[in-house]
């Protein structure tokens, strides 16, 4: 308990007031004090100072004791005040008590004062720490309130659907976004198998299954389901396990609807598919066309020089045109083998072939073709460096064949978590919204842009007529990310 108090005395007698002073200050208290007699000065020191405690003389010549409990009560009401009287009176002590007095105590017989005073300190004491307590357990209130209406309206707004599963699989909760797509008006405990395909229903118990045997708390899963307008809708789901006594006790969930993410995902798989069948018939027909009429005038010649009547000057001008045929043959034979996979790609990596090639093509069209490459060998993954080639390759083609390209630069950068490919031409260029948007077909830009989609890269075609075309391109080296 603090030993330090302030009193706030109302008496006329001043011997009275050192009397009551010398009994508080018995039991170990510094006091700070003041005397007053009068009404004004009462309200003044209620106005100007915080007191512990007050104690009125019951009569005084030009005021009482029960009008001043009165101006107390009304201006200070946690303030106690103890009434002092220097005449006994069961009428008096009942009045004063019931105007508000904590206690009643005559002037010759102080033995109650020193416990009447420390009971009513330590009352005024918890008092104030009740109401601290009280005021923090408003604001704390106040603050979850807050909060519960943040989270609230995150839930409600939230384009997820955010849900809770209980032990027994059943769904019991549901946010609005998830009544709108899923369950309609929501407003009963439903088996959450009745919303799934058997298969996700299947999928989705098997993984929930093995998270509570490793103990799991968290999981992801994707499931199809149908929708309230029977459309399928693909879900990745976040699960959340709480667990209680080993046993599983609730489930909550998050799931976003990436049926047109995967969708899209589909779509670019399907043209990647598209163009590796369309550069198939291509190879085949380049194949038969070349390659194959190769092999079959190579065949003929090969009948005529296991005929023995033919002179010797035949069979050699005969094995002069069957070399050179052969020569050509390898040569296509090189050429297709290089567009699939060369050997050169798998050895040395993507920089290497690409320069290979470069080297190729340089050499029958001298400074054609400027590479820039990095300083080192990129270190990525191999489906990277395939759909590169043969990005590059493509890009390659169609400046020679469609844009008439005279120049053409190739810069690859390597940094820290990606791979960049900068690619222009000095050709006629092309309308890109034209080939973008119309059935346009010839230069492979769909295809190209199809390949980076499947690698969840970007690529930027910028292209007019007259003034070439600039891509680029950019691929994170972890596709997971």
């Amino acid at each position: 308990m603090e030993n330090k108090i302030r009193v706030l005395i109302i008496e006329d007698t001043d011997s009275d007031a050192l009397l009551l002073l010398k009994e508080i200050q018995k039991g170990g208290f510094e006091v700070y004090y003041k005397q007053i007699e009068k009404e004004d000065q009462l309200k003044q020191e209620l106005k100007e100072l915080e007191w512990d405690i007050v104690f009125a003389d019951y009569m005084l010549p030009q005021y009482d004791g029960i009008n001043a409990l009165k101006l107390i009560k009304e201006v200070k009401p946690d303030l106690p005040c103890i009434m002092l009287s220097g005449k006994a009176g069961e009428e008096n002590a009942v009045e004063a008590m019931k105007a508000g007095a904590v206690d009643y105590i005559l002037k010759d017989n102080f033995s109650r004062l020193l416990p009447a005073l420390k009971r009513e300190l330590n009352e005024v004491r918890i008092k104030k720490e009740k109401k601290i307590i009280e005021q923090q357990l408003k604001e704390k209130e106040e603050q979850f309130r807050e909060s519960e209406n943040r989270i609230r309206n995150l839930i409600e707004q939230n384009d997820d659907i955010i849900f809770t599963l209980d032990s027994k699989e059943n769904l019991v909760s549901i946010n609005p976004i998830g009544e709108k797509l899923i369950t309609g008006k929501f407003e009963r405990s439903v088996p959450i198998k009745e919303f799934l395909s058997i298969e996700s229903y299947k999928n989705l118990r098997i993984a929930v299954r093995k998270s509570f045997l490793n103990r799991e708390t968290f999981f992801v899963q994707e499931i199809n389901l149908f929708s309230i307008n029977a459309t399928l809708l693909t879900l990745e789901l976040i699960l959340n396990i709480y667990y209680q006594e080993n046993k599983i006790k609730e489930i909550f969930g998050i799931a976003r609807n990436i049926t047109k993410s995967k969708l899209s995902q589909n779509e670019a798989l399907s043209k990647v598919i598209e163009a590796e069948e369309r550069q198939k018939k291509l190879f085949a027909q380049e194949l038969h066309d070349g390659l194959g009429a190769l092999l079959s005038t190579i065949n003929i010649y090969v009948g005529l020089l296991m005929k023995t009547e033919k002179s010797r000057k035949q069979r050699k001008e005969y094995l002069e045109n069957l070399k050179s045929l052969v020569n050509e043959a390898v040569t296509d034979v090189r050429y297709f083998v290089d567009t699939l996979a060369p050997n050169v790609l798998n050895d040395f990596g993507l920089v290497t072939a690409i320069k290979s090639f470069c080297d190729k093509v340089n050499a029958t069209s001298k400074g054609l073709i400027k590479f820039k490459e990095p300083k080192r060998r990129i270190e990525i993954l191999k489906i990277i460096e395939i759909n590169f080639y043969r990005i590059i390759l493509e890009l390659i083609n169609n400046s020679l064949k469609y844009s008439e390209s005279t120049k053409i630069s190739i810069e690859i950068i390597d940094e820290k978590d990606h791979v960049i490919l900068n690619y222009s031409d000095n050709g006629k260029g092309f309308d890109v919204n034209e080939v973008l948007n119309t059935n346009l077909s010839g230069m492979g830009i769909k295809n190209i842009i199809a390949r980076i989609n499947s690698l969840n890269g970007t690529c930027d075609f910028k292209s007019n007529f007259g003034s070439g075309t600039q891509i680029a391109i950019n691929v994170l080296k972890n596709l997971n990310k």
